[in-house]
């Protein structure tokens, strides 16, 4: 299982080198934290083309389980790292513009594809938790972004996906693959 986890570390650091060589533009990108109702994220989102975006998260989600024997009860919670890669087409721009509508910072509406990957920290550790997984997850999302200031903001995103867990247990190893829904709520505050 801890080779499993130095799999998922090399996947996520290419990731990061290539979302760092194609996320260049000419345009300032925007960087910013957000915080909802699963955890809370670092963002920097930059211009690829159009009003196609590249957005890079790296974040902490909320975790709470319990770990059960015949003998004895633990309960956890803490939070796990998360790094997400989401490339973002922002649909109606121009029409909120026409309009005469906030658009600062890309406040509209878009589609995106999330792939994103979170690991347990107590896999990386060796711990010997009955509940511990690692998660990778593809979900094209469809999202609303509204500034309350000119440095406040919020999103609604939802979407449907393709969730892969990679479970330990130490009576059994289980892999578990499913489709289901993802939402995602969250007030944020853009640094530039």
């Amino acid at each position: 299982m801890i080779r499993m986890s130095h799999h998922f570390l090399s996947i996520l650091t290419c990731i990061m080198i290539a979302s760092s060589l194609y996320g260049q533009s000419k345009d300032d990108p925007i960087l910013g934290v957000q915080a909802g109702y699963a955890g809370f994220w670092f963002y920097k989102e930059s211009r690829i083309a159009g009003s196609i975006h590249l957005r890079r998260e790296f974040g902490a989600e909320y975790n709470y389980g319990h770990d059960s024997d015949a003998a004895d009860v633990n309960r956890y919670f803490g939070f796990e790292p998360v790094i997400t890669l989401a490339p973002r087409w922002y649909y109606n721009m121009k029409s909120r513009e026409e309009k005469g509508k906030n658009t600062l910072a890309n406040a509209g509406n878009f589609f995106s594809i999330n792939a994103r990957a979170k690991i347990n920290p107590r896999m990386l550790l060796g711990a010997k938790y009955v509940n511990n997984f690692n998660e990778l997850s593809i979900v094209p999302s469809w999202g609303i972004r509204r500034n309350v200031t000119s440095r406040f903001n919020y999103e609604f995103m939802l979407g449907i996906g393709y969730f892969y867990y990679d479970t330990y247990d130490l009576r059994r190893g289980s892999k578990t693959s499913y489709y289901s829904y993802d939402m995602q709520i969250r007030l944020g505050y853009r640094f530039r």
